[in-house]
């Protein structure tokens, strides 16, 4: 039969699957407790400034975050057709992409640390914003 599979082989993508899954379930986790612990702790801080007084949209952070995975599914795509070279510039564009999104971040910290005065010792927001953001990002970068 001419799509007969070794065992082998369909235990292999059992595998990669299931990892991926996990992977999929424990980012989503992690999610959505910093979420429901930011909404839990929502407007309880009696002082320093709040998140609608601090933050705006990061509208050039998320554009490079989610285009940063198209350009690599894209450079996956190039490798499995054999073009090394285009992989290489997808790949390039996605190191461009991350560059850009952690640069951000870190305006976004001096900003808010520097100008605001929002540390882990200032609120309940704070802390929650400093903790999620080190985790997540860690994570996904």
């Amino acid at each position: 039969m001419a799509t007969d599979m070794s065992a082998q082989g369909i235990e292999r993508a059992s595998a990669a699957r299931v990892g991926m899954v996990g992977l999929i379930v424990a980012e989503a986790s992690l999610f959505a407790v910093f979420v429901v612990a930011y909404l839990y702790d929502l407007g309880k801080s009696l002082s320093g400034p709040s998140p609608k007084a601090v933050l705006s949209v990061p509208v050039l952070g998320t554009v490079c975050l989610l285009s940063s995975s198209v350009t690599v599914a894209l450079a996956v795509r190039a490798l499995g057709r054999g073009a090394v070279r285009r992989c290489g510039a997808w790949l390039l564009a996605t190191v461009v992409l991350a560059v850009v999104f952690l640069t951000g971040t870190a305006a976004e910290w001096r900003r808010l640390i520097t100008r605001e005065g929002v540390t882990i010792g200032t609120n309940l927001f704070g802390t929650h914003r400093r903790l999620r953001d080190r985790a997540l990002r860690a994570l996904n970068i």
